[in-house]
């Protein structure tokens, strides 16, 4: 069922990446982990949808967040990227069936660039929760990080969270985080073997992932490409 929607605030994250505050007309059930389909109404002769997943929802003003990665050239984001606020669009959904499972073992999420998103949504509902959350963010450069307020306040409040950011090109000789791809750092999530591991990213990152879990005999693997 179509829907649409008000552009409320545009928010620059970063050189590339810009998250959306918009309010929905109609109000639709969400599910932490769901994506919405937007239209580009870009004026060109094919229609065209673009699936971006929802970083946040409230119920009560209808208010959703997405997190957009401007590409060059690419016809979704150049789209979304010349809207203001004020500008209306039309969407489809939620949809999707990445979502959190309801047991206790530790809950491992590992993503690349904005494939953090819908984790965004999953951490809004694990506040209260008693569970081992780890986060692990792959990223190149240093200016490419954002929201690492937000997550040091979930490290502080969360009963058992932590996060790890791993930077494939950092540019400061000063930097001292991880480095590298996070799959060069199994050692770290390794000892939650019985967890259940949610991938998010590019389909290379997500099968490279899924092949070295598996050949460590971790078999709860819950995935979303893009």
């Amino acid at each position: 069922m179509g829907n649409n929607a008000r552009i409320k605030q545009v928010v620059e994250l970063t050189h590339d990446v810009k998250e959306f505050t918009l309010i929905a007309a109609d109000e639709f059930n969400f599910v932490p982990g769901q994506f919405v389909t937007i239209k580009i109404d870009d004026g060109l002769p094919a229609t065209c949808y673009r699936a971006y997943s929802v970083a946040d929802y409230n119920s009560e003003t209808l208010e959703f967040k997405m997190i957009v990665k401007i590409v060059e050239g690419g016809r979704g984001s150049g789209y979304l990227n010349k809207l203001k606020e004020g500008d209306k669009v039309e969407f489809v959904g939620p949809s999707g069936k990445f979502f959190i499972q309801e047991r206790e073992t530790p809950i491992i999420m590992m993503c690349t660039g904005t494939g953090i998103v819908p984790f965004l949504s999953f951490l809004n509902i694990l506040k209260n929760s008693k569970r081992t959350v780890r986060l692990f963010w792959g990223l190149r450069h240093e200016k490419d990080i954002y929201y690492e307020d937000l997550l040091k306040k979930y490290k502080e409040t969360f009963s058992d969270f932590d996060y790890y950011i791993s930077l494939t090109k950092p540019e400061n000789d000063t930097y001292d985080g991880l480095k590298g791809r996070i799959t060069d750092h199994l050692d770290l999530f390794s000892e939650y073997n019985g967890g259940d591991y949610y991938l998010c990213g590019n389909g290379e990152m997500i099968d490279q992932i899924k092949q070295l879990l598996g050949d460590m005999g971790i078999d709860r693997i819950f995935y979303e490409k893009f």
